[in-house]
This record gives C-alpha cells, sequence and structure tokens, in this order.
C-alpha cells in the first residue's frame, strides 16, 4: 500500500502549502531529511509572510528565525527587536516590515548588508543626525523598489533625510513618508531626480504649487495618496495637473473638507474617468456631496475605500450605480450609514465580491439589503452587535461566498457557527480578525 514516502516532491510540496509556518518549523522539518529539503524549497517560501502577534515572545520569534533560513518576508508590528537575529538567519529576506521598531543606524547597515536581495522597506526612523545616517545607508542600496519611512518625531522637520534617497537607490519606484514634515525643496528634489521611475507616491504635510509642478513630471504615477495635507500659503489659480494618464490609484486620508474639495475635484478632476481605486478615509466632515460629484466622474472603479467617515450617511451613495464595475466596497466604521445606502450598493454594483460593514451598528434591515448582494465573495463584520441576525441567511441568499469574517466582541455562537460551516463547507470563517487581514478577492 502506498504512502507518504512513495508520493513525489511537487506533490509534497503541494500539501506543505496548506500547513502554517509553526506546523513547517515544529513538525514537517523534523520528519526526515527528504521533507526538510521540500520544505525549504523556495516555491514554498516566496509567496509566505511570517507575521508574528505583537504579543509573541521573543524567543519564539529567534526560533522561528533559526529554523527558517528561506524567509523570504518578515512583517512585524511588535516592538521587540529580532532584526539582527533576522539579518543573520535569514539571508534571503526580500521584504522587512517593521513600523514600530527604531532602528539604529549602525544595526541597519549591518542589515542591508547581509541582505542582499532586500527590495521592500518599512522602518520608523528619527528626524535627527541618526536618521540622516539612516537614509545615507538606504541611499546606498542597489535592489530597493519600495521604501516606507515614518517619523518617529512628526512635528520636527526632518532636513536632508531624503534627499541621499534621492541621490541613490537607482530602482526605487514605490515611495512612503508618514508623518514626516519634510522641506517643500527637498520634496521637490527628489520628485525631480525620481520623475521618471516613481510610481507610488505618499505625500503627507504641506502642498505648495511647487510641489504640484514637480508632482506632474512624474508622469508614470500608478498610485497617489495625500494623508493629513493643507495647503502651504495662498492657493488660488493653480492649474490642475495633467500628465497622469497612468494613474489608477488616488488616496486620501484624514484630510479636511477644503482638501477634499480642490485636490480630487480640481487638481486631479482629469484623472477620475481612469480611476480603478479611490479611497477617502477618516475624513474630517460630511462627504455626501462631494463623493456622489466624485462617483459620478468614476465609472471604471473596481475599488471604493470609505472607512471612518464618521459623518458619511445614506444619501452620499445614492449615485453609486454609476460605478457598475465596483468589486471591493468598504464602508466600515461609519456609523451614520443605514439600510438605504446598503440598498443602493445592493441595486447599483451587480459585479460587488468584497463588502466590508465593519464597526456599523447592525440591524435586520441593513442585514436585508446585504443579502441582496448575491455575488459577495467576501462579507465582514468585525466589531458588529450581531445579536438578533440570523447568519444562516447567508448560505440561502448568498451561496458563493467564501470569507466571513466576524466578532470580536459579539462572536457567534459555536451551535450557530456549525450550523453555518455545514451549510457553506467551503466557507471560511474568521472570528476577531484585525482590518489588517483583509482578504484580497
Amino acid at each position: 500500500m502506498a504512502g507518504f514516502d512513495d508520493l513525489p516532491d511537487k506533490i509534497l510540496l503541494k500539501i506543505f502549502f496548506y500547513l502554517r509556518i509553526d506546523q513547517i518549523i515544529l513538525c514537517i522539518r523534523n520528519v526526515c531529511t527528504r521533507w526538510r529539503k521540500v520544505s525549504e524549497d523556495d516555491a514554498l517560501w516566496k509567496d509566505s509572510i511570517f507575521c508574528p502577534d505583537a504579543d509573541i515572545p521573543k524567543h519564539y520569534i529567534i526560533f522561528t528565525l533559526e529554523n527558517v533560513p528561506v524567509m523570504r518576508t518578515f512583517h512585524y508590528y511588535g516592538t521587540c527587536n529580532v532584526i539582527e537575529k533576522l539579518s543573520e538567519c535569514c539571508r534571503r529576506v526580500t521584504e522587512l516590515i517593521i513600523p514600530h521598531i527604531e532602528l539604529r543606524a549602525a544595526l541597519l547597515e549591518v542589515t542591508m548588508e547581509r541582505l542582499t536581495e532586500l527590495r521592500v522597506l518599512h522602518i520608523t526612523i528619527s528626524p535627527t543626525e541618526e536618521g540622516l545616517k539612516i537614509t545615507s545607508f538606504i541611499g546606498q542600496s542597489e535592489t530597493l523598489t519600495s521604501l516606507t519611512l515614518r517619523s518617529s518625531g512628526a512635528r520636527t522637520v526632518a532636513a536632508g533625510l531624503l534627499k541621499p534617497i534621492a541621490d541613490g537607490c537607482p530602482n526605487l519606484n514605490i515611495l512612503k513618508c508618514e508623518a514626516f514634515n519634510l522641506p517643500n525643496s527637498e520634496i521637490c528634489y527628489l520628485l525631480q531626480r525620481k520623475k521618471q521611475q516613481l510610481e507610488a507616491y505618499d505625500h503627507y504635510g504641506l502642498l505648495s504649487p511647487e510641489f504640484l509642478e514637480a508632482l506632474n513630471e512624474c508622469t508614470n504615477l500608478h498610485a497617489i495618496s495625500f494623508l493629513d495635507v493643507d495647503f502651504d500659503g495662498p492657493f488660488k489659480n493653480i492649474p490642475p495637473v495633467t500628465n497622469f494618464r497612468n494613474l489608477r490609484t488616488f488616496e486620501m486620508a484624514a484630510c479636511r473638507l477644503p482638501m477634499l474639495k480642490i485636490i480630487p475635484l480640481t487638481l486631479f478632476l482629469d484623472t477620475l474617468s481612469h480611476l480603478t481605486l479611490i479611497g477617502i478615509t477618516y475624513a474630517s466632515a460630511n462627504i455626501d456631496d462631494l463623493l456622489n460629484k466624485i462617483i459620478l466622474k468614476s465609472p471604471v472603479l473596481v475599488h471604493l475605500d470609505l472607512e471612518g467617515n464618521s459623518e458619511l450617511r445614506c444619501r452620499g451613495l445614492r449615485n453609486i450605480s454609476t460605478c457598475k464595475m465596483l468589486k471591493h466596497l468598504d464602508v466600515s466604521h461609519c456609523p451614520a450609514l443605514g439600510a438605504k445606502a446598503i440598498k443602493y450598493v445592493a441595486e447599483g454594483c451587480p459585479q460587488l465580491q468584497l463588502l466590508d460593514v465593519s464597526g456599523i451598528p447592525m440591524s435586520g434591515s441593513i442585514f436585508r439589503q446585504i443579502l441582496r448582494c448575491r455575488n459577495l465573495k467576501a462579507l465582514f463584520f468585525i466589531r458588529c452587535d450581531l445579536r438578533g441576525i440570523n447568519l444562516k441567511l447567508v448560505s440561502t441568499y448568498i451561496p458563493g461566498l467564501l470569507h466571513l469574517c466576524i466578532g470580536p466582541g459579539f462572536p457567534l455562537s459555536n451551535e450557530a457557527l456549525r450550523e453555518i460551516k455545514q451549510q457553506m463547507p467551503h466557507l471560511t470563517i474568521n472570528i476577531g480578525s484585525a482590518l489588517s487581514d483583509k482578504c484580497e478577492v
């Protein structure tokens, strides 16, 4: 009778794809020499992400790093400094995301010397002399394609930090500067140096005519985000940007209403017709009228993110039927939305596949409208009170649903979960998932 020993390596590898990282480390790689070799196949790890929770003990993270030398991606949102061990044991890492660990320049220098294949880097630095040393090391990277810098001192002017990156990093095409008070002249210099290669850029802080002029020369931009921006002095008679024919993603977060009116509807009006993703999140005002105007100008929209707009009401989505191609809608933490808003969505967006209503007070009438979104593949109810909601109806009205995320706060009973799983064995149910764990459809 055939056993596991008779399976070819390709079949073993396919089986290992379904296992968690800890299962591979603690069990699979210790079975035999052959299984260890297969478990270290690059195909298994190139898309695997080791993302330990912030409360995972440091010794467990180090044990994992010591036993997965072929690890390629490390995401960590805790504060234990395990980077020296990572660079020592896992030298093939291509993606390093550690936003809450402020590295010393000497450690980053060693890390980048060891990680010779590093392409994606997300770190926190201080707007000081130490931060300048760090960006000097980053600027020497020949492999880096994506860089996210987070400031540990947002209100301090960070002069000089971007120049080494502007003059170096020959393959950089994605740059995100979070919470940095950067001099306008330095940002313009970077945009001028990288204008032919920059594909995605996040801007935080002030907007000036000089900045927009430099930005308009970045003709290969595919994505742009404005985070908590404001105008730098008088801002009148500024012509719209016109060179963004490749732009597909436009986002604004934590911006005041004047910015929300002028930037998309004046400066970027010509780009709305070919955008596939628009995000307007955590606005500090009612955006109903603004949103309707944007939606009417965005017929090919596929992804709309409206998370955290506490004053968004039903009338803000009354023109959503314009977006017949919409597949992903995030209205999480928009507590003023009611059943009428979801009715607009259900009737106007026949291709919708992902709907996030997390943090919205859930009622029977809202849930009934959700059930009319018959083609959903993923549905998020994180931090929703589901008491009195008959989730078992999902199996009848949305039989193709693949992912259901609920809780924490008001999870379903084990009996209810078992009944749903019996009716929909293909359904993955996540309880207590963080918003950052949203699946892509």
